[in-house]
């Protein structure tokens, strides 16, 4: 049985309890699948983690927090929530953040709704949205789309070859090789449980 999912959301990730998990194995797969989680925010210098549903007692919540703040370096903020609150926040009208210029190494924006860029996002730069993300130049650093873990949001660009592109827990990479100079829309969305890229016009 699965005792827990891990969820990625806007500068951290979710940890879905089972309701009828046994606390012991939930807290071994807990520290799996975090730890397995952890490379891809090593560079946050503070997370969010939150905590969903289960039928925890006061005393199970004590012990989560203690293992994830050692795993995490107490890095993290921990909180417990449940659908209550999650389906507020689903309720809440977000606003679409709109940014003019490159952003540059170091440089990041989160965005609580949509985000669109109008410019380049070079390499050493992050951009995340709850929902999503369209880039009028070149993406090349980082993109989070559907943060809060909305598979259905996607990320658009001129030219889209970003250093990793999420969207939802979904990860992937542009490949390596590419060194087209050639420019032309692109937009990606998840299909079968990946991220696939189409052209958004045809070109010759």
């Amino acid at each position: 049985m699965e005792c827990c999912r891990i969820k990625g959301i806007k500068n951290g990730f979710r940890i879905v309890v089972s309701q009828d998990a046994p606390f012991e194995e939930l807290i071994n797969e807990i520290t799996e699948k975090v730890g397995n989680t952890m490379e891809l925010f090593r560079l946050k210098k503070e997370l969010v983690v939150e905590v969903e549903r289960g039928n925890l007692t006061h005393e199970n919540k004590c012990e989560i927090t203690k293992k994830l703040l050692n795993m995490l370096d107490f890095k993290a903020i921990i909180t417990f929530i449940d659908e209550r609150e999650i389906e507020k926040r689903k309720a809440e009208i977000k606003e679409t953040i709109y940014h003019e210029g490159t952003l540059r190494s170091g440089q990041n924006i989160v965005s609580e709704g949509h985000l669109i860029v109008l410019g380049d996002v070079n390499p050493g730069a992050e951009i995340s949205a709850v929902g999503n993300i369209v880039v009028l130049g070149q993406l090349k650093g980082i993109a989070h789309a559907g943060a809060e873990g909305d598979k259905n949001a996607t990320v658009a660009a001129l030219k889209l070859i970003p250093t990793q592109l999420r969207i939802a827990d979904i990860i992937t990479r542009a490949p390596e090789n590419d060194v087209s100079t050639e420019y032309y829309p692109e937009i990606a969305k998840i299909k079968d449980g990946s991220i696939y890229t189409y052209p958004l016009c045809k070109t010759k």
